[in-house]
């Protein structure tokens, strides 16, 4: 079995003659997984050290600060690259591997919900309930689907429409 040091040189003369760090040699599969275990493991251990550094009254204080940072910040940060990578894919691959509703956020499967669609119209459901969208609402194309994806909403009506146009194929929705 090889020792750590016999894994990783070899993987670092890799990424030096490539012109890459070692993270950007990982990303691109040039690195054994055994390599990028290792460094992911260096990596949390690193991070470990740095957020206990000062004992747990400093630990707290960051906690808190942090916490206090999220509420005040933006519900979501560099959205355009989240987008950017979302829409690299071409509108077929969405086809392939998504539902009817081409949902790809995130699905709900409460119990007797056994099919994709079923879990896409079902957690549509609770985010248009959470949202308390109601029958004639206006609210944003993502939004005014998942309303009219009930067969009783049909009058929602989307106010904006999503910057990926080409992978907004579906079928019956905006």
């Amino acid at each position: 079995m090889m020792n750590a040091t016999e894994l990783i040189e070899p993987a670092l003369r890799v990424a030096k003659r490539h012109a890459l760090s070692p993270i950007e040699a990982a990303e691109r599969g040039l690195l054994p997984d055994a390599v990028i275990r290792l460094g992911i493991r260096a990596l949390c251990a690193e991070r470990l050290r740095h957020e206990r550094r000062g004992g747990s009254e400093a630990t707290h204080a960051r906690f808190r600060e942090l916490l206090a940072g999220l509420r005040a910040g933006p519900i979501a940060v560099h959205t355009d690259a989240a987008n950017q990578q979302h829409y690299e894919l071409p509108p077929r691959f969405f086809e392939l591997v998504l539902g009817p509703h081409r949902k790809y956020s995130s699905c709900y499967f409460p119990e007797g919900v056994t099919t994709l669609a079923a879990a896409e119209e079902a957690m549509l459901r609770e985010t248009v309930e959470f949202a308390g969208i109601r029958d004639g609402s206006a609210c944003s194309s993502w939004a005014s689907a998942g309303a009219r994806s009930r067969s009783s909403w049909r009058r929602a009506s989307p106010t904006r429409a999503s910057r990926a146009c080409p992978t907004r194929r579906r079928s019956g929705s905006t």
